[in-house]
This record gives C-alpha cells, structure tokens and sequence, in this order.
C-alpha cells in the first residue's frame, strides 16, 4: 500500500472547480484501497457552490487538517509573508498559507515513511520543495494550470513573452525540483515545458472520469441544453448567445431550452434581452457538486465555453471528465486550435464549435438539432487514459 501525504488547499471542502478535481481522485485512490492518505487543505471563506460532507464525496483518509488563514493584509499576514522568504525563498500573495500549515506537515511528515508528498495548487508547492530539500522527501507536483499566475495566456495572464520578475524566476526554480511534474493534457504539458525545461518529468495524467452512467437520452419535444460552471469573464457567453439567436432566427420552429446552472453576471442578463432570448435561456443557481452532476445528467448537451480571447486553448476544463461522467453529450465552444478541439478531432467529444464565430455557434446548432429530431444524437467516447483504472495504475507508478 502507498503511504502519501497529499497537500492540496483546494481540495476539501468542495467549494470551487480545482476542488472537484481533487477530490474525485482523492475518492479514487481511497476506494481503490493501493493507498494510505493524509490530507492538508485549507478552508475558504468564499465559495462558488455549496459543499458536501467527506462522506458525501465517498473519502476514506487517514487522516485530515483543514488549515484556515486570514486573507486580509494585517501584522500577522505580513510576518507570516516574512516568514515565508525565510523559509521558502519567496513571498507572494497566498504564500501565508503555507506557512500556517507548515508546522502540521513536518509533525505528520516526521511521524510516518511516505512514499511521496503530492501537492496540488498553489501555495502547496512552497512545502513539497520545503519537505525535499530539508528531508529529501519525494516530490510529485501538480500543475492543472500554468504557474506562477502570471504566466497564463492573455486574457489570463500575460503570457510566455512577458519579462519575468524575480518572484516568477524563483516560483520557476522552486517548481523544477519537484521529482514528478502532473498536468491534464498534452498542450498544457508542451506550455509548461516551454519555460520549466524539465523534459519527461512532465507527464499527463488527465481529469479522471470516475464512472459512466449507464444511461439513454430520452428524447423530449425540446432540445435541452446545460452550461454548469462560472460563466463570467474572460468566459464571455455573448457569441454563443448571439450564435443561439441566429439558429433561431434561421429555425423559427425550433424548441430550445439553454440552462446556465452557477454564478452569472449582468452582463449575461443585459446579452439575452439584447437578442431576445429571455424565452429559452434560463438561471440555475449554484448547487452541491454531485447534485449538480445529477441534474446535468438530465440535459440533451453539455455546453463548454472558452475565453474567446484565448489563442491556443491549453486547459483541459473539468467539465470534460464531469460531463462524460454523466454522460451527456458535450458541445465545444472553443478556439480552433486548443484540448477540446484535439478531443473533437480524435472523436471523444461528438460537437465542436469556433468561439469567435456565432455563425458557426448557429451552424453547429443546426446539426445538434436534426441529430435531436432524429433522435440519433452523437455520444462521447471517454479516452482510456481519462478512467479510473489507468489514473490509479498512474499514482501507483510514481
């Protein structure tokens, strides 16, 4: 059995979206029984949905320690950032975490052998290099985006281009330590790698679809739709609403419904009265993450929708795995070139759309449509490499 010691903020309780991907693998590698788990996480004074209990979400650890920190900058915060260059080499907004819990991960560390310490978000990193560099321990690291911040691409971030300030090269050096380096997929990999230079000790390990429901659409009189996450900038939904409109407009007789299931924005309110789409576009407010799946399971599509803005699609969004968890057919709004294009290309996702074009939005709507009357709707195909099974064998390797 592994013994490991997971350090992961966002991870417990299930308040956000990195959260969800952490606890379904952390539910994975406890139910798979290969694995003894210690959990440090942080507790979260906003949320973007309600959270379960951690017997909701199906964990056994060995045990848990939420860490909470107060946010505000005040004398403990700064000397809790003063402390973190001494310790770590750096400070930078957030770092005070690590530092609080700090204390808790030696005591745990010192306690038992692990086999590795796995850290996901940041400020983690600052303790798995704490806990190599002062014990040697082994390091598996997790980057779901890139890092530090400000190395996202624009509109996230700034970019690769942009010149970077000793807090970036330190964050740089700080992550090239690490023995392991995980990322969702093979552009995100290649973006990384870019800057970190750590050649194979990038590997991909995708979000993990825990299971399949084993499930028929049952085809109603009106083609339903769902887009279940935060949908606010950079995500603008303006061309898929525009693009909405006009299959509409071109389809008079069509009956459409378009759920948006989270936090929304006035900007969203003021695009559906602009293209009158007050009848069929409708609010669902923010609900408990397996709920959530429960009711997206309901839908005829899965709506994604990226930053238009975005000119190489890098991320591997976790509604992918969540969405062919429920095994609702997903529609892609997304660059041409980017992860979701690459599954659409390669058939695991069955619809594909240009973000900045609403024209092709409407286009693709049509052919989502005649599958709809035809009741022949095309199914996604869940990539190997995304199950359950070969996720675990991945962390057993490590």
């Amino acid at each position: 059995m592994k013994s490991i010691l997971v350090i992961a903020p966002q991870s417990f309780p299930v308040t956000a979206t990195e959260a969800i991907v952490n606890i379904k693998l952390l539910r994975a590698l406890s139910e798979s029984e290969e694995f003894c788990i210690d959990l440090i996480s942080k507790r979260n004074k906003w949320h973007d949905y309600p959270t379960g209990t951690l017997e909701s979400y199906g964990v056994v650890l060995n045990s848990l320690n939420v860490i909470e920190v107060d946010n505000k900058v005040n004398i403990k915060t700064i000397w809790q950032s003063f402390l973190s260059l001494l310790l770590f080499g750096v400070a930078y907004k957030g770092c005070h975490w690590a530092v609080a819990a700090r204390n808790i991960v030696v005591k745990l560390y010192k306690s038992k052998h692990y086999d590795y310490i796995l850290t996901k978000d940041s400020p983690s990193l600052l303790l798995g290099y704490y806990l190599k560099r002062r014990f040697g321990a082994k390091w598996v690291a997790t980057w779901n985006d890139p890092m530090p911040m400000v190395k996202y691409p624009y509109p996230y971030g700034r970019g690769l281009d942009n010149k970077d300030s000793l807090i970036t090269k330190r964050i740089i050096n700080i992550m090239r330590h690490a023995d392991v380096q995980v990322t969702p997929s093979n552009r995100l990999k290649k973006y990384l790698n870019s800057y970190l230079n750590v050649g194979e000790k990038l590997v991909v390990v995708p979000h993990m679809v825990s299971y399949e429901e084993n499930r028929e659409i049952q085809y109603g009189h009106t083609l339903k739709m769902i887009h279940s996450g935060h949908l606010g900038y950079p995500r603008d939904p303006q061309n898929f609403l525009e693009g909405l409109a006009l299959f509409r407009k071109r389809n008079t007789d069509a009956r459409v419904q378009f759920d948006i299931l989270g936090k929304t924005s006035e900007h969203l309110q003021e695009i559906v009265e602009k293209n009158a789409l007050h009848d069929c576009v409708h609010i669902i407010p923010p609900m408990e993450y397996e709920k959530s799946l429960s009711v997206v399971s309901q839908y005829d599509i899965a709506v994604i929708i990226e930053a238009e803005q975005l000119e190489e699609g890098i991320f591997m969004p976790t509604k992918v795995s969540d969405f062919m968890q429920c095994a609702t057919p997903i529609f892609a709004v997304s660059p041409i070139k980017g992860t979701l294009s690459d599954l659409y290309q390669n058939d695991n996702i069955p619809y594909f759309a240009d973000v900045k074009s609403p024209i092709n939005i409407a286009e693709e709507l049509e052919i989502i449509y005649k599958a709809f009357e035809s009741k022949a709707l095309k199914h996604n195909v869940i990539p190997d490499d995304f199950k359950k099974e070969s996720i675990i064998k991945q962390y057993l390797s490590f």
